[in-house]
């Protein structure tokens, strides 16, 4: 007897200790729909070396009718992710529970954990502004009842509304526009500067998106320049077209900040956004710490067609960035032109880019280059010197199911 009582307490004495999921961080848990959030899981687990890459980690976001992918290597349900960072968008107002479980493969021992999220509606129709090449008419085709309406042919016309201080709605502040489809908005220069917080440029009616297009080539000649802060921006099924052919797109850019104007970007959604024929189609140039891109979210967007001529990516997020999502988008074609690589990110951290198909970037160069800042101390005229070491490092970013095909260069750079 006192035998089987010793292999029995020697046995409980080196049972395993299951995983433990001690946080779920996401980047906000509420807000303003389409909601894109970005959630950050950490785990303890006394069998593992790396708990980010040892575990496997697995998320339901509550959100049955979010569809599935349409480009990647995996063309699953949208509700569903398998990483330590993921990111989603909630589209329907309403509450959501957020399942994640971390998984030790070696031992089959799990934790699980929820968190909990809050998606609102625009408050009413008054905070609502519908433009139109010509006036629209409220409550018709698409245009809320309660919402003002403009007529413009411009997209600078047509998103002024939005500006800090505006008193053109109905209820006196402006929250989101809604471009009539089918229609064009151009202008030319500087682009359009889009300032303020909690703001959505959307498109209302049926058929074609509404095209933004820009007429100048010069300097950056931006569709979308941001200047000044920008804080939960989200521009909704738009058609970005740089209007041009061949080689001479110039220095057209899709959306532009850099540090000259932006202070910082937060949370900037791109759902559904077309951009093409253009030189480059995103181009934040921001080498500061204190002008950050925090909560950058790109889906369901198509990138096509680009032939700059001075070197610019598809997407070139030549900034710090963390938590956000760039995910089931296309991005091609930058052959026509002498742009760089697909996708080319530096100093980024709890980031997710999945479910992507990149296709045809110029010779020799990346679908995906994903790059850090010195590892030791940078040479004194590298603008990034400062951002060297662990601060300024690439980390916890994920790259899973996305597609690469066509290529008449290289794969990925990390």
């Amino acid at each position: 007897m006192r035998f089987l009582l010793f292999i029995l307490l020697l046995v409980c004495g080196n049972a395993m200790a299951a995983p433990s999921l001690t946080a779920l961080s996401p980047n906000r848990t509420s807000g303003l729909a389409p909601l894109a959030i970005s959630l950050t899981m950490t785990a303890t687990d006394a069998a593992v070396t790396d708990t980010f890459s040892d575990l496997e980690y697995r998320c339901l976001f509550g959100d049955e009718s979010a569809g599935n992918w349409a480009y990647g290597a995996k063309l699953g349900s949208k509700n569903f992710s398998r990483s330590p960072v993921v990111a989603h968008t909630y589209e329907t107002a309403g509450t959501y529970t957020i399942t994640c479980t971390v998984w030790n493969p070696a031992t089959n021992l799990t934790d699980i954990k929820t968190a909990t999220i809050t998606v609102t509606d625009y408050a009413n129709d008054l905070t609502t502004v519908c433009v139109g090449n010509s006036a629209p008419t409220a409550g018709a085709n698409g245009c809320p009842s309660g919402a003002t309406v403009a007529a413009s042919s411009t997209f600078s016309g047509a998103v002024d509304m939005l500006r800090t201080g505006s008193t053109t709605c109905n209820s006196g502040v402006c929250s989101r526009v809604l471009l009539q489809r089918g229609d064009t908005f151009t202008g030319a220069g500087a682009g359009t500067m889009i300032m303020g917080s909690g703001k959505m440029i959307g498109a209302f009616g049926t058929g074609a998106k509404p095209i933004l297009s820009t007429t100048s080539t010069a300097g950056q000649s931006p569709i979308v320049d941001f200047d000044g802060a920008v804080s939960d921006l989200r521009l909704v099924d738009l058609n970005l077209d740089g209007n041009v052919s061949g080689s001479n797109s110039g220095a057209r850019v899709g959306l532009y900040a850099s540090n000259n104007g932006a202070t910082a970007i937060t949370n900037l959604l791109l759902l559904r956004v077309d951009v093409q024929n253009i030189g480059c189609g995103i181009d934040f140039h921001m080498d500061q710490m204190s002008v950050a891109v925090a909560g950058l979210f790109i889906q369901d967007s198509t990138f096509n067609n680009f032939s700059a001529t001075s070197g610019n990516c598809v997407i070139g997020l030549r900034a710090y960035t963390l938590n956000g999502g760039i995910l089931g988008n296309l991005f091609n074609d930058t052959i026509g032109g002498v742009s760089e690589h697909l996708v080319r990110m530096h100093m980024t951290q709890n980031t997710v880019i999945a479910h992507n198909t990149l296709s045809n970037s110029a010779s020799n160069k990346e679908m995906l280059s994903v790059r850090m800042t010195c590892s030791q101390a940078c040479p004194p005229e590298n603008s990034y010197a400062q951002y060297y070491g662990d601060t300024g490092a690439t980390k916890f970013v994920v790259v899973s199911d996305n597609e690469m095909i066509q290529n008449v260069g290289s794969g990925i750079q990390i």
